[in-house]
């Protein structure tokens, strides 16, 4: 795959410990779409909504020097007009086995 992506977090200290955020954003469709795929990850956890359903939860355990990324189908969760994906994502700030 060729994508080009981005960490997102709110500003303020690098690693807090047992930090709760939830990210939003909203988009149109002005038509009928014939597949969109969504690729997500987190350090530590996620869970993520499609207009309010929730598709799933990560990521896959995996190195901190090679995260793993999950690869949702998110077609069927998409409408014409406004969406919105959310997530849900707890940060540990530090080490786990979940690593």
């Amino acid at each position: 795959m060729n994508w080009k992506a981005r960490w997102i977090w709110m500003e303020g200290e690098e690693k807090p410990r047992n930090l709760f955020l939830m990210c939003r954003k909203s988009f149109k469709l002005d038509g009928e779409i014939v597949s969109a795929s969504l690729a997500i990850t987190a350090d530590s956890r996620y869970v993520l909504y499609v207009n309010g359903e929730r598709i799933g939860q990560g990521p896959p355990r995996s190195f901190p020097w090679r995260q793993n990324y999950d690869l949702y189908d998110i077609t069927p969760y998409l409408r014409i007009g406004e969406n919105l994906i959310a997530v849900l994502v707890n940060h540990y700030g530090h080490s786990t086995f979940q690593y």
